[in-house]
């Protein structure tokens, strides 16, 4: 998960989604950053529930 995070915010990645352009309004980097941080929590609440039951 952290390894998959690293590479999702390295550079390269970033400059990939750093264009002029939007997605209902919101700039697509930021819709990129905060979609990927979305899943990332979404995902370590997924894998703590499992990992307590």
């Amino acid at each position: 998960m952290a390894i998959a995070l690293l590479v999702a915010f390295n550079i390269p990645m970033i400059y990939i989604f750093d264009i002029d352009a939007a997605i209902f309004g919101i700039p697509v980097l930021y819709a990129f950053i905060f979609i990927i941080w979305l899943l990332a929590i979404v995902i370590s609440y997924i894998i703590l529930n499992r990992h307590y039951e």
